[in-house]
């Protein structure tokens, strides 16, 4: 996906909870729900909120990774040196430093994904978990039922499926 197309998916889906919320905020008296779910469900603003943040990882990221495109043409073919700072450093060294940049960014806007995304797909136990991850938890495993699923329908259901006892 390209910079571009992720930043206008972010800027999509922010706006997507921000409207789920609007129009929850529209309906006079949600009686049809429990309390805890729209308490829940307003906390969609915070997910929309994160992820405009994270929009402003990604103009940094590509920057990391143009100058890793640019290193090459940079390189002094005499020396194999670039100038950082007015410093001349090995090509190599160069290399791995705006690697590291460009994977660290990238895994920021991973981790920020994830966080600002996670009480939609991850059980409550994986989403209060800190150690949530990506490709284990949200790509791989099917072991985690979304955490909004199991409370709106234990809030909303909860007594007549568990015939007057909580789930």
């Amino acid at each position: 996906m390209t910079a571009e197309k992720l930043t206008q998916c972010l800027e999509n889906n922010a706006n997507e909870l921000r409207g789920i919320v609007s129009s929850l905020n529209l309906i006079p008296s949600p009686l049809s729900l429990h309390n805890d779910c729209i308490t829940e469900i307003r906390e969609f603003e915070l997910m929309a909120n994160q992820l405009d943040a994270t929009r402003n990882l990604i103009e940094p990221r590509e920057h990391a990774r143009n100058i890793l495109k640019q290193l090459p043409s940079v390189t002094n073919s005499n020396t194999n040196l670039i100038d950082y700072h007015g410093k001349g450093i090995p090509f190599s060294n160069a290399r791995i430093l705006w690697f590291q940049g460009y994977l660290s960014m990238t895994w920021a806007i991973c981790d920020s994904i994830t966080t600002a995304i996670s009480p939609l797909f991850f059980s409550k136990s994986t989403y209060s978990n800190s150690s949530r991850q990506l490709l284990a938890h949200f790509v791989k495993e099917d072991k985690h039922s979304a955490y909004y699923s199991h409370l709106f329908l234990n809030r909303n259901y909860g007594w007549p499926i568990g015939q007057g006892k909580r789930i």
